[in-house]
């Protein structure tokens, strides 16, 4: 038995302030995203919303209800609002594209070295040179084949899932929950 104390998680996630699950050998991982991974992110972020999904459904749901009703009115208006089936995801894809070609991006496109440690993670790029505590972050979750680090809501940074080394995923997730919380779906 040992007398040392972990220090809590820095993290301001659901699991915050839980002990790591002992001391991590730093993870490093090189990265570069192209821009089909900025399209890819967006399209999930879109799609996972909530909002879309019932916007999704919306329609085609209405039209089984004024069928079965014999309603005219719901039929109409279901066969108006299916029109999203095909707009929602329309409008992911022109997002997508957007945040992945936008004038000026090409420094989203460099080579980034990031190294994963329980003090933080430090960014090593051409640009620039950072070391991000783990209290910056709120939550971390999955998307479009990338680990999204959220320092807000809207603002995250991404790892392609790809770069991270296959023999330190389970690491990397153990990881990140204890220093920022569970994986948000």
């Amino acid at each position: 038995m040992s007398d040392e104390v972990t220090p809590p998680a820095a993290g301001n996630g659901p699991d915050a302030g839980a002990a790591a699950p002992g001391p991590i050998a730093p993870i490093v991982v090189d990265s570069s995203l192209r821009p089909g991974d900025y399209f890819r992110i967006a399209v999930a972020q879109v799609l996972r919303n909530p909002a879309s999904l019932a916007l999704f459904v919306a329609g085609p749901l209405l039209w089984g209800l004024g069928t079965v009703s014999h309603s005219v009115v719901v039929v109409d208006l279901g066969e108006r609002i299916s029109w999203l089936v095909v707009l929602v995801p329309a409008f992911a894809a022109l997002v997508g594209s957007f945040s992945a070609y936008r004038p000026g991006s090409s420094v989203l496109y460099e080579k980034v070295r990031w190294t994963f440690s329980e003090d933080g993670i430090e960014i090593e790029q051409p640009s620039r040179h950072a070391l991000a505590e783990w209290g910056e972050f709120s939550k971390w979750l999955e998307a479009g084949g990338c680990y999204l680090l959220h320092t807000s809501d809207r603002h995250y940074i991404a790892v392609a899932t790809r770069d991270v080394p296959e023999d330190r995923v389970a690491d990397f997730e153990a990881l990140l929950s204890a220093r920022i919380g569970r994986r948000r779906r």
